[in-house]
């Protein structure tokens, strides 16, 4: 056998010089293929949510929310609202897909929900799910209309839900300007919102991705947007980016988009930012985002909740109880009956406040009868005269 296996043995030395060549010829094969790949595995790769906490702290603060856990606030400008400021729509392989200007959008508009908190403007709650842009959308006539998904919705919900965004998180352009990059110059002043929300008709064209198999709404038909604007409209190919960002490059659109990891509660809780801000530490309320043209976006539902709004501070403690119209206990008669049995010597005491009083009353009174008086003395004079 050790002959058998001897490079020296002249009839296995060339069939053990194959084996090796076959042998180094896969390993490089292998690596090449590695070498290939590899940009595809990084651009697929996973991450959790503590890449979610540690790549956006230095575009803006987080926030323990008693609601709905870590939020993310954006420094932005105080005008700043989702799916609106420094951004339009592109259509690409997964429909309408919200192509934005800040270096972290790759992340808040195609992961989680974005809500508007009374005290810091509006904050986003991060989420697993990959999408062209969390929105739903709306047709009225001459106009497109879009509104931020809130925290909670689902597709199991029923279609009418969406209804209960307020009119004021809409986002209405005139139909004729969708598709280009300047978008933002032509929305429509909010002051409009509630009449083009009443007339408006929710627009239920839903797609789907290919691999994760997650729904979302695409927007409107490429076929209407070309009727109204006139202009063609190809769908861009989505690029995976090995790293955080997203642009534009021709027909093509690179963007940053790994999967998030599922994660239960337990892993959850053992994640967290590095540094956050418990709820109601922040001491200011949020600035309204204003309007173009107008008032700002909330003053109206600044000025309905201003009777009723609370310090953040002392959200987690119990409201003080409102006083009853309603009869009162025996018990609770009883202490004010209690009350009322000190009130005697108030009263005695403003009675007797009231006795001083009276020689003011005789001098005022005596001065008044010598003024008649000497009245009644000067007509008797000129009667006689």
């Amino acid at each position: 056998m050790w002959n058998a296996l001897c490079y020296d043995d002249p009839v296995q030395k060339p069939k053990a010089m194959k084996r090796t060549a076959k042998i180094i010829a896969m390993t490089i094969l292998l690596s090449a293929g590695t070498w290939v790949a590899s940009p595809g595995v990084q651009a697929n790769m996973s991450i959790s949510f503590q890449f979610f906490y540690d790549n956006l702290s230095p575009y803006g603060r987080w926030v323990d929310s008693p609601h709905f856990g870590y939020v993310w606030i954006p420094d932005a400008d105080p005008g700043f609202y989702p799916y609106q400021t420094a951004g339009y729509w592109v259509y690409s392989d997964y429909g309408w897909t919200w192509v934005s200007d800040y270096s972290w959008g790759w992340a808040p508009f195609h992961y989680g929900r974005w809500y508007f908190d009374d005290w810091y403007g509006w904050a986003w709650v991060p989420g697993a799910e990959w999408g062209p842009g969390w929105v739903t959308w709306s047709r009225c006539d001459g106009y497109y209309g879009w509104a931020p998904l809130s925290p909670g919705f689902t597709f199991a919900m029923q279609t009418g839900w969406r209804f209960h965004i307020p009119a004021h998180e809409w986002v209405f352009l005139p139909d004729r300007y969708f598709g280009r990059r300047d978008i933002d110059r032509h929305y429509v002043n909010r002051h409009d919102n509630d009449r083009l929300y009443r007339h408006a008709t929710i627009i239920e064209k839903t797609g789907q991705d290919r691999e994760t198999h997650v729904r979302y709404f695409s927007g409107p038909e490429t076929r209407e947007v070309h009727r109204v604007t006139g202009r063609e409209f190809k769908p861009v190919e989505v690029r995976e980016e090995n790293r955080p960002g997203q642009r534009v490059d021709g027909k093509r659109l690179d963007i940053y988009r790994p999967r998030v990891e599922r994660t239960n509660s337990q892993e959850r809780q053992r994640m967290e930012p590095k540094r956050y801000e418990a709820y109601g530490d922040h001491s200011r309320k949020a600035s309204p985002a204003p309007v173009k043209g107008g008032q700002s976006t909330y003053e109206n539902q600044a000025k309905r909740q201003s009777s009723t709004r609370q310090d953040p501070g002392n959200v987690r403690e119990k409201p003080a109880p409102q006083q009853s119209k309603t009869r009162k206990s025996s018990s609770e008669r009883g202490n004010v009956n209690h009350q009322n049995s000190k009130a005697p010597d108030e009263r005695a005491s403003v009675n007797n406040q009231k006795t001083k009083t009276s020689p003011e009353r005789d001098n005022v009174n005596h001065q008044g009868s010598d003024g008649r008086s000497q009245n009644n003395k000067n007509s008797e004079e000129k009667r006689h005269r």
